[in-house]
């Protein structure tokens, strides 16, 4: 398990735009930085959106709210949520048996076909 995970926006930029003064190194850095903190061994995972072909063995694919057609070569993660990103009482009182948030079914199968 990765001991540090990265994710923000100044490195999805150095990543759309890795000649940019003010972006590049960032993701040299994170990676540097965790093989000398960690013996040798890199100990960390940049996720990224919109991973261009070049940098897919360098990062980890994130397709949020998604799936992928295919079997993917490199490892790569999705995230959902049941309702919203965050917990709204309206949502919890909206009408049916799970007001407005996903049926437990859809779910479970949203999780086998990740």
């Amino acid at each position: 398990m990765p001991s540090v995970f990265a994710r923000n926006l100044r490195l999805a930029l150095w990543l759309r735009f890795p000649t940019s003064p003010y972006f590049s190194g960032i993701g040299e850095y994170f990676y540097t930085d965790s093989v000398k903190r960690n013996g040798g061994i890199v100990e960390c995972v940049l996720d990224v959106k919109d991973v261009p072909d070049r940098l897919a063995k360098a990062v980890v694919a994130d397709y949020e709210r998604g799936l992928t057609a295919e079997i993917m070569k490199y490892p790569w993660q999705s995230e959902t949520c049941i309702g919203e990103w965050h917990y709204a009482r309206s949502l919890y009182e909206k009408p049916g048996p799970y007001g407005g948030y996903l049926d437990p079914r859809d779910i479970v199968h949203w999780l086998i076909d990740t």
